[in-house]
């Protein structure tokens, strides 16, 4: 066979495969709650741990303990050799990268000087139409489920106790039924979601483990509108803003 056909029959393969896992390929964020926190992002099935607030040190190892404690020394000495080198290649990049920024800024602030900066009103309205637009753009399409969702409400006095019982079930209710009719379906069974009174120890705790997915190709749909409709509604401020400077001019020259 043509090397050029087996060529573009590898391409065509790649761009197929690519195809189907932006259709078919999702990225889920996972979130448990118990005593510690721990969020997971799977893309692919692959996990990638984002936060986890029960990390544990290491275990130093004892030479006293080893065979051969010299040969695992000078092993020791030259793995922190080679740290040291990437450590010191990195610095050196963040470094030049760092000037590269700064220089970028700068330029940045000598344009922008001559062009009048939205004002607190104009960044919030810009902010709020973003906001909408994210909720346009994604509602209905995040699966959330909720595996359990247990919150237990306790105060040092049984009358708070009952107040705060009452509030937080009437605010975990209505959350819930907001998220399932504006924003997103929640796949859940009906002991899945407890909330109850705690009297006896007097503190509020919970016990979370929520997860929520969206198709690769909902992800990128939603990145690239997202960055359409920032820089439109970033040029929309700034044409605003340079509207306010020149009828303030105007009014100063009156």
């Amino acid at each position: 066979m043509n090397p050029l056909w087996i060529i573009l029959i590898a391409f065509a393969g790649l761009i197929l495969l690519i195809a189907a896992l932006l259709i078919f390929g999702k990225a889920r964020i996972r979130i448990i709650a118990r005593e510690k926190v721990k969020v997971v992002a799977y893309i692919l099935g692959v996990p990638l741990t984002l936060f986890n607030s029960d990390k544990k040190e290491k275990k130093k190892k004892s030479l006293s303990r080893c065979h051969n404690p010299d040969r695992v020394l000078k092993k020791e000495l030259k793995r922190r050799r080679k740290a040291a080198e990437v450590a010191a290649k990195k610095r050196e990049k963040a470094k030049k990268k760092a000037a590269k920024k700064a220089l970028k800024k700068k330029q940045k602030k000598e344009q922008a000087k001559a062009l009048p900066a939205p004002n607190l009103k104009e960044n919030l309205e810009m902010v709020a139409a973003l906001l909408k637009k994210l909720h346009r753009v994604t509602k209905g399409k995040p699966e959330i489920h909720i595996r359990r969702l247990k919150i237990a409400v306790g105060t040092d006095d049984a009358a708070k106790t009952a107040l705060l019982y009452g509030t937080v079930v009437q605010g975990a209710a209505y959350l819930l039924h907001w998220i399932e009719q504006s924003f997103a379906s929640i796949h859940r069974n009906p002991d899945d979601v407890e909330i109850v009174p705690d009297y006896l120890s007097g503190k509020c705790h919970a016990e979370v483990d929520i997860s929520c997915s969206l198709y690769l190709s909902q992800i990128l749909g939603i990145g690239i509108k997202m960055l359409t409709a920032y820089r439109t509604e970033r040029t929309l401020a700034l044409k605003k803003a340079k509207k306010r400077a020149q009828k303030k001019a105007a009014a100063q020259t009156v």
